[in-house]
């Protein structure tokens, strides 16, 4: 996703006709950018790819511009290599690092409050009133259970609510090796299906996934703006 769209003012651009194959800038040995145009360059930042670079010169007639000693993976970006034709954003509103810093610290600051869904089984037993979760394997790193049911025997197969429960995230784990249980306070009596709808403790893998999603749209995806009083 590219914020600079939905501005009043759009980000002058431009690209680069020769590949960039270097990471670093000297004095001895600049980087120089090969430019289509640099008309609208100037000395600053500009922005290819997830790199900014910090321009020091340039050369309108020659369309060139040499990258400061300083310059590359400026304001902590990486130094990357970039390929021929290669988007040159000049003096970027939104650079896509600060955007992903951005929401990486909104995220963060969410915290607890983010979490994954998922289902769970357990059977039923007339003798039994605490039952660990999941019935078999590892933790789920259950936080609460959402919602609990039950599927009624017979042709209905109907799935019907149970209301009062309790769940268990420090049960024993000699009893339990998982560490936690689900309480029914209702007996059922008979051999029946209980579907658990559970909160997981999932922040980090659920941030890394959305990062990796935007990062994606970041670089795939650009979303235009028109004014609407200039159509």
């Amino acid at each position: 996703m590219n914020l600079s769209g939905y501005t009043l003012q759009q980000d002058r651009a431009t690209y680069i006709t020769a590949a960039v194959t270097g990471t670093t800038s000297s004095s001895s040995s600049p980087t120089i950018l090969t430019l289509a145009s640099a008309d609208n360059l100037g000395k600053g930042i500009v922005e290819i790819d997830e790199e900014l670079l910090w321009v020091d010169t340039f050369d309108r007639v020659g369309n060139t511009a040499t990258v400061a000693p300083y310059g590359r993976g400026y304001l902590g970006t990486t130094a990357a290599t970039h390929a021929a034709d290669a988007k040159v954003t000049i003096s970027p509103t939104f650079p896509r690092f600060a955007i992903k810093r951005a929401i990486n610290d909104t995220i963060s600051a969410i915290g607890a409050s983010i979490f994954a869904a998922n289902t769970t089984t357990i059977t039923s037993n007339a003798a039994v009133a605490a039952f660990r979760l999941p019935t078999t394997g590892t933790t789920l790193n259950i936080r609460s259970v959402l919602a609990v049911a039950y599927q009624a025997l017979g042709a209905s197969k109907e799935w019907i609510p149970i209301r009062t429960f309790r769940f268990d995230g420090n049960a024993n784990s000699t009893a339990f090796t998982s560490g936690q249980t689900h309480l029914l306070a209702v007996r059922l009596y008979l051999s029946m299906t209980i579907s658990l709808r559970v909160a997981l403790s999932k922040l980090c893998i659920l941030q890394t996934q959305f990062l990796l999603l935007l990062t994606q749209m970041s670089l795939q995806h650009k979303l235009d703006y028109q004014n609407p009083a200039k159509t």
